[in-house]
């Protein structure tokens, strides 16, 4: 499939997303959670503009290895985990595999960004959850409910695109903000110039 492409780049896209947020930010304090690299580059962005603080939440989906469309779901900080649907006894062990696996990369990546700090506390603020896109949802239903475990006032999902085939979970959010919904088989990169 050809690449469809709606932004020179992800500053150009944090810009579009920036001015959605502006529009329908919610009273009191928010900040601007950028999952994972690319999400957390565009969260600085957006936290610029906003002038809000930012930073950033690891997760990481949890696909079939020989299948990396079949996603069983994502794994957050703190091992907040999400489940999209239940495994096949065919697919349990090779998941179970991944799942300890991506602990312990998890683990790993947070000691070395934070030095051992945990995540910030969010009691009472809004929590803006930014991506450069969405394909299953696994990573940001993952990431919703870490933010709704840490006592967010509110949850904002915002990514300037996402399959429309992604997860309806993302409905737990208290506002969901995609401009772009996309149906077939593009990888968010083709979304990019």
């Amino acid at each position: 499939m050809e690449k469809n492409i709606l932004f020179e780049d992800r500053q150009q896209a944090a810009e579009t997303m920036a001015i959605l947020l502006q529009a329908s930010l919610m009273e009191g304090e928010s900040v601007a959670i950028g999952i994972n690299d690319e999400g957390a580059n565009m969260a600085s962005y957006i936290a610029k503009i906003l002038n809000i603080p930012t930073m950033e939440i690891f997760v990481q989906k949890l696909a079939d290895p020989a299948n990396k469309d079949h996603v069983w779901g994502a794994i957050c900080e703190e091992e907040e985990l999400y489940e999209m649907a239940q495994t096949p006894p065919e697919e349990l062990e090779a998941y179970l595999q991944l799942r300890e696996k991506t602990k312990q990369v998890m683990h790993k990546k947070i000691e070395q960004q934070r030095a051992g700090q945990k995540f910030p506390d969010l009691t009472g603020k809004n929590a803006i959850l930014i991506t450069d896109g969405i394909k299953s949802g696994a990573s940001a239903v993952a990431a919703i409910h870490f933010c709704q475990h840490h006592h967010a006032k509110s949850v904002v999902v915002a990514a300037p695109v996402a399959m429309r085939s992604m997860d309806d979970n993302l409905c737990e959010a208290d506002l969901v903000l995609i401009p772009n919904r996309f149906i077939g088989s593009y990888e968010i990169n083709d979304f990019y110039a």
